[in-house]
């Protein structure tokens, strides 16, 4: 009976391996709103930058209208533009929600899935909500409004670390928003507050980054800048760890050899 050699049941290992992750694995993605697919504006299917999905609008949404691209400098002070753009979100009155989602997979253990938001007056609500791997449950939700005990910014649906993150006011607010898949089956939480107050809040969720929903609703921002949302920057970091696996595949490979020499 013919045997198979060492080295190619380690090869073979090794790509199964990798294999499983890649296939698996959300892919190293990046976006900003001064991508040249959102030249003509921000639409329903624009797909900028790399590694995520489609733009999906949701029925109240309307490019030119309540979904733009503009500076984020037109809400106040502070910006998170890229040469001069940022994504932003509109209504008056209604529910305005846009969504993407993640390719390749949910996010894996060590990546890290974040974005900016920029926001001054806090009428209505908008913000944003992350959801798992049915692409309906809510892990983490994070939003800026009234909701009926006062203005605030709060944290809904986590593990742990809901509720407001403190309601201090500046018309120059921007948050960076990151979550980190720390295991299978949840991960941590983290917002990180600048311009005219500093602050850092963090907790953790349950569940598998899967995709996500911005929204705004009854801000009465199409008339009030002041009232609008924006969002820029988005990103999912480190790619699948292919290149470590093949080194270790290739050390493997090697060490046999050694052993066969």
């Amino acid at each position: 009976m013919k045997m198979t050699s060492p080295i190619k049941l380690a090869l073979a290992a090794t790509l199964a391996v990798m294999s499983h992750n890649t296939t698996f694995a959300a892919v190293l993605a990046s976006d900003n709103a001064a991508d040249s697919a959102y030249a003509d504006g921000w639409q329903n299917g624009d797909n900028g930058g790399a590694g995520f999905g489609a733009w999906v609008f949701g029925g109240n949404t309307i490019s030119g209208t309540t979904a733009k691209i503009a500076s984020s400098t037109l809400n106040g002070p502070g910006s998170i533009d890229v040469s001069g753009s940022s994504f932003q979100l509109l209504d008056s009155g209604n529910y305005v929600d846009v969504f993407r989602f993640l390719t390749g997979g949910d996010l894996t253990v060590g990546q890290t899935f974040s974005l900016d938001m920029k926001v001054n007056f806090r009428g209505g609500f908008k913000g944003i909500t992350v959801r798992g791997a049915d692409d309906s449950t809510s892990l983490f939700k994070f939003e800026t409004g009234n909701p009926g005990s006062g203005d605030d910014y709060i944290v809904y649906d986590a593990t742990t670390g809901n509720g407001s993150i403190g309601n201090s006011y500046s018309n120059n607010t921007v948050f960076n928003i990151a979550l980190t898949q720390t295991t299978v089956g949840g991960g941590s939480w983290a917002i990180n507050r600048t311009g005219g107050i500093t602050s850092l809040s963090s907790g953790t969720y349950t569940g598998a980054v899967s995709s996500i929903q911005l929204f705004s609703a009854f801000s009465s921002s199409t008339g009030t800048p002041e009232q609008t949302i924006f969002y820029n920057n988005f990103a999912v970091v480190p790619e699948p760890a292919t290149i470590g696996m093949l080194l270790g595949g290739a050390g493997l490979l090697a060490f046999v050899r050694r052993r066969r020499s």
